[in-house]
């Protein structure tokens, strides 16, 4: 009988599933794995947009700079501004003539000179010209994986939250402007050098603003650790370990068991609620209720940021992957319970506007043609 009632951790998952799937090979234990990770990160999130994944964040523009003058001959890349002072925010932004109808991506080399892509056109320089050097894009959270389907970007605007929606290309080509005001539509664009999610906004913001956005986060991977051995005191409240260690792969919230003491659904875990500084013993949330353990085996792995519903539709989605056969019955019983779970998860988590109520005039006795 398992011993728990709510938090399912990852490597209980992974033991649980291989026993449903009648699999005991180590090689099938590091497939199990990364098949439980595939499932967490890609199978589940793609479903729906789920409550318990949707955060806050806020992204703060850069104002315009015009100060100063500006000179670049016809064909060449390097610009010389007079009179200026560039704010190194602006680095990577977006650079516009008064003198040439183009709008270029501007990289800043120090405070008073940079380069544009692609080079200058038109058969004209421009010496002592005015300018415009605005930031149109700005990096989102570093879990970002998707914004609300009617958008999770915000301005502010007397009092209340007004949304800035997210534009499709075709949109974005008819409504853009060079002008910077404050931004009415965005669209997602590449990602950082670090794989951060990025946003342009549209028009480029003339000011500082401060705009709060609601988004669908990516859950972290699930990670389980088991070097060296650990001693914990029979009632004690934490463990102590020794030997090649990897600390640095356990956190606050993760859980503990000793092996011995029972693996499966049998275990008996405890959560982590404090890391040693020196990163030798960890402090649990409960009392150790078994008998002492003296230089034993342990498993530290993470949970799943998922309600109890939902912990039972990863089980049984890896069960699925861990079968190939899917004439399989065991295939097809976790297939039913997987669906049968996710339908549920739906009814009281799901986000999505065609999940609510949506009146028509069937619905008014009243109405007549």
């Amino acid at each position: 009988m398992s011993k728990n009632q709510r938090d399912i951790p990852a490597t209980e998952l992974v033991e649980r599933a291989q026993t449903m799937a009648r699999i005991v090979s180590t090689n099938d234990e590091v497939r199990a794995g990364g098949a439980l990770n595939d499932v967490y990160l890609q199978d589940l999130p793609s479903q729906a947009d789920w409550q318990f994944l949707l955060v806050s964040s806020a992204v703060t523009t850069d104002a315009k700079y015009t100060t100063g003058t500006v000179a670049v001959d016809s064909g060449a890349t390097a610009v010389t501004f007079t009179g200026a002072t560039l704010p190194t925010a602006l680095d990577g932004g977006r650079l516009k003539f008064n003198d040439n109808p183009n709008v270029y991506t501007f990289t800043r080399s120090s405070s008073s000179n940079g380069t544009i892509a692609p080079a200058l056109s038109e058969d004209k320089n421009i010496s002592g010209g005015a300018f415009v050097l605005v930031q149109p894009v700005y990096t989102l959270a570093e879990n970002f994986l998707r914004f609300p389907k009617n958008g999770g970007l915000q301005s502010w605007q007397g009092g209340r939250p007004t949304p800035i929606p997210e534009a499709a290309i075709q949109d974005h080509y008819t409504t853009f402007t060079a002008s910077p005001a404050r931004p009415t539509y965005c669209r997602l664009v590449e990602a950082d050098s670090i794989g951060r999610q990025r946003i342009e906004l549209g028009p480029p913001p003339d000011k500082v603003y401060l705009l709060p956005y609601d988004y669908f986060f990516s859950p972290p991977p699930l990670r389980e650790t088991t070097g060296g051995v650990t001693t914990v005191a029979a009632s004690g409240t934490g463990a102590t370990f020794q030997g090649a260690v990897r600390m640095t792969e356990m956190v606050t919230g993760m859980f503990f068991r000793v092996d011995a003491f029972g693996d499966d659904a049998d275990s008996e875990w405890h959560r982590i609620v404090a890391v040693s500084a020196a990163n030798s013993n960890v402090t649990f949330q409960s009392t150790f209720t078994t008998s002492a353990a003296n230089s034993a085996n342990y498993t530290v792995c993470s949970v799943p940021i998922l309600p109890l519903v939902l912990q039972g539709a990863l089980l049984h989605g890896l069960t699925k992957r861990l079968l190939a056969d899917q004439n399989d019955r065991t295939f097809l019983y976790a297939d039913s319970l997987q669906t049968a779970a996710i339908h549920d998860a739906k009814r009281l988590y799901k986000t999505r506007t065609y999940n609510q109520h949506i009146e028509t005039s069937l619905e008014d006795f009243q109405f007549r043609r």
